[in-house]
């Protein structure tokens, strides 16, 4: 069992561990609260360590490592970060409570700039799916509102062949979930389009679906080629999109990681994927790093305009940023975990992608 610690305790915890220094009860210094410069003054030229100064500098920032615990949690600057910087006999000497922190400052900004995009990518496919299916399905003109069932409710409408791994049809568990956000009276678009039509059109319903409900709902469409063809893809192609882009943008909203997360893999013969592979000379995608990978997804399902300036806006205060402001050990991790061993690496990624 975890038992509950008080800021003071996980404070203690981190100092015992090597990642803040043991704090002294009076200070004899300022406070530290946000990046210093530190000026040494060391007239017998003894040897001192990076490490050494660090924490000897560390001295008076309890205040704002506690306001750090309260902001983000233990857990989400310390445990979700630490496991590349720990070795059999703990962490390793360069690495200390701001560094991690650094991580995760980086991580945050990276999730920051991709949640806009999927949001764009998530209305983009609804539009999509409403579009198509009410082509296919109606309301058409001259259908009668008496005794009218939505097309989006009719289980004639969608395969009847897939099922849960407790064997449960995924087409009826569907409908179950559709039944009950229809009824919903909270959501004003229902109502005026209640009031004022009789009905909820598909094209006002899909709007109220999770991504995951608007995943749900892909899956048990009979429709799927004529949704997926327009984002030159695959049914099952788009299918492994949706499945990825989903876990991101759910790691986004609630805290996750990103750049350390384990994803779904995309579909092995997604041709973008297959030539990214081939040209860096990779043997699979597991060597693509999460943000490759992003980057490939948006470059089917975002329009190019949004997509040229996102790549544009990683590069700026991502990439260039992790070159640009250095801190030992972090920066050498970050470029390996986002591919970019050196500036021309990247930017090379990045143009291929662009001109694909």
């Amino acid at each position: 069992m975890k038992p509950f610690k008080t800021y003071d305790e996980q404070i203690d915890k981190l100092s015992d561990v090597g990642l803040l220094p043991k704090y002294i009860n009076t200070p004899t210094g300022p406070n530290i609260n946000g990046p210093v410069q530190i000026t040494i003054h060391n007239p017998l030229k003894k040897d001192v360590t990076e490490r050494a100064i660090r924490m000897h500098a560390l001295q008076h920032s309890k205040a704002y490592v506690i306001e750090l615990l309260q902001t983000y949690g233990y857990y989400n600057i310390i445990n979700q970060y630490n496991k590349p910087f720990l070795s059999d006999n703990g962490y390793i000497d360069d690495i200390d409570f701001f560094k991690l922190y650094s991580v995760q400052q980086v991580d945050t900004r990276i999730k920051n700039l991709i949640f806009y995009p999927i949001l764009q990518i998530e209305q983009r496919l609804k539009t999509c799916m409403a579009y198509e299916f009410a082509k296919a399905y109606g309301p058409f003109d001259g259908d009668s509102i008496i005794n009218y069932q939505e097309p989006y409710l009719n289980s004639n409408n969608y395969t009847h062949s897939l099922k849960t791994k407790d064997h449960k049809l995924k087409h009826i568990l569907l409908i179950d979930r559709l039944e009950k956000l229809y009824k919903d009276t909270t959501y004003k678009p229902f109502n005026h389009y209640r009031a004022a039509h009789g009905h909820i059109p598909i094209w006002i319903f899909i709007n109220k679906l999770t991504f995951g409900e608007m995943l749900h709902f892909y899956e048990v469409l009979k429709i799927q080629n004529n949704i997926s063809s327009f984002f030159n893809l695959t049914p099952s192609q788009l299918r492994t999109c949706m499945l990825f882009l989903n876990q991101v943008r759910n790691d986004c909203a609630h805290f996750s990681s990103f750049i350390n997360q384990d994803y779904p893999m995309l579909k092995k013969d997604l041709p973008l994927l297959v030539d990214f592979i081939t040209n860096y000379n990779l043997n699979s995608q597991k060597q693509i790093t999460n943000i490759f990978r992003l980057l490939i997804v948006f470059k089917y399902l975002l329009p190019s305009n949004p997509y040229y300036s996102f790549i544009q806006a990683v590069d700026k205060d991502v990439f260039s940023m992790i070159y640009s402001e250095y801190i030992p050990v972090i920066s050498e991790y970050m470029q390996g975990i986002l591919m970019a061993p050196t500036q021309k690496s990247y930017k090379d990624k990045l143009n291929f992608l662009l001109t694909k």
